[in-house]
């Protein structure tokens, strides 16, 4: 009877403190945030900030005004780089395909994402530099693995998503009607450190490296994905 007594409440708070040490650092998920367009993203909170678990895909800024659609230009010719949409707030979706929203969300340009009327929900905000290398922090060794979908990756390089942000391979575009690398490569925006560079860091995952890897990306012609975050409180 003792040992009995004295060994099922060991095994109750050893379960406990399993849980425990676990859940709070992150995939918990938080319900869901819709922006101006009645999109509706599922949320995951990843240490102390809450993360859209899905790429962004309106087109719509948050008070309600347009952004503009990247048509596709004809002739199509990758070495052509149409000036219209260099400066003007614009999306597309990967190879002018509707399609391609249901996985990858919407491609932005980065004068939309840097634009102040907020390609984000109201109350969030496009990840910043601090944002990723916080998440990345968070989830320690193997972040890739934790921040990869379970599918959609190339063959053995699929992830846990332990971390619930569901990270799929989505590619980028280019205004010169150029698209490349998705179901192999995931781009995404953040907001520069240099507001008057020519070319702002990013995010990336290849599906060859288990690393988050800052990269360099054209501002002016580049279409790339967004994760919003909500504002602290």
């Amino acid at each position: 009877m003792c040992r009995n007594t004295s060994f099922q409440p060991r095994r109750f708070v050893t379960g406990m403190v399993l849980l425990l040490g676990i859940t709070p650092l992150f995939a918990q998920p938080m319900g869901t945030v819709k922006d101006k367009e009645g999109n509706e993203y599922k949320t995951v909170k990843i240490g102390e900030a809450v993360w859209m678990a899905e790429n962004l895909k309106t087109g719509k800024f948050s008070n309600g005004e347009p952004i503009t659609e990247m048509k596709q230009e004809v002739p199509t010719n990758p070495a052509f780089v149409s000036s219209k949409y260099k400066t003007v707030p614009s999306w597309c979706h990967y190879m002018y395909n509707p399609e391609n929203e249901k996985n990858y969300g919407r491609l932005y340009n980065y004068a939309a994402v840097q634009d102040p009327r907020n390609v984000c929900p109201s109350g969030w905000h496009v990840a910043t530099d601090a944002d990723w290398n916080t998440m990345v922090g968070v989830l320690g060794e193997n972040a890739v693995a934790k921040l990869k979908a379970t599918e959609g990756w190339p063959e053995g390089s699929n992830g846990t998503n332990e971390s619930g942000f569901n990270a799929l391979p989505g590619g980028l575009g280019n205004s010169g009607n150029y698209f490349d690398r998705v179901g192999q490569y995931a781009y995404w925006w953040i907001t520069s450190v240099t507001p008057n560079a020519a070319i702002t860091p990013q995010r990336a995952i290849f599906y060859f490296e288990n690393q988050v890897r800052p990269f360099a990306a054209e501002k002016s012609s580049n279409y790339q994905s967004v994760r919003c975050v909500k504002n602290a409180e």
